[in-house]
């Protein structure tokens, strides 16, 4: 990543969290302060989560996950960290390649929204579109588990 792609990233994260804040601004002005403290335990909860991400010990996939998340126009992208197993670290080439890989095949699909859940020694995606396009795509990924959910699909690597 060239230092322009860095800055970039950090404008659209600044972007992000002032909008934020000023939401929170805008609803405690008006004395709205049940809207305010819900946005807040919702930023609360984001930044815990790009913490842990962080705390990862890997470089790549992190720093690519944080530029698709903020960058990306076609994916709205949220993270959960339950639990980062050791094996993980090891992994953070592979893993910045297989959602690459996943990204790349969803490119050309209508906006979707992303849920990614990093648990122990797996990468799990949650989209909220199933369709016959994406599964189509899908197929051709290796080294995945794809499960039909009741409102879209979940892809799963496994790494150990």
């Amino acid at each position: 990543m060239k230092d322009s792609d860095v800055l970039e990233l950090l404008r659209h994260y600044r972007h992000d969290l002032l909008n934020d804040l000023q939401l929170i601004q805008g609803f405690a002005s008006m004395g709205k302060y049940e809207y305010s403290n819900k946005k807040i335990q919702a930023l609360i909860k984001r930044l815990s989560s790009e913490r842990l991400l962080q705390a990862i010990e890997s470089q790549e996939f992190p720093l690519w996950l944080f530029n698709e998340k903020y960058t990306n126009e076609n994916l709205t992208i949220e993270f959960y960290i339950e639990d980062i197993g050791e094996e993980l670290k090891h992994h953070d080439h592979q893993m910045k390649r297989d959602g690459q890989a996943l990204f790349e095949k969803l490119s050309q699909t209508p906006p979707v929204d992303v849920n990614i859940t990093i648990n122990e020694n797996k990468v799990a995606y949650q989209f909220n579109k199933q369709s016959e396009e994406v599964l189509q795509k899908l197929n051709s990924v290796k080294n995945i588990e794809v499960n039909k959910l009741e409102q879209g699909l979940e892809v799963i690597y496994q790494y150990k």
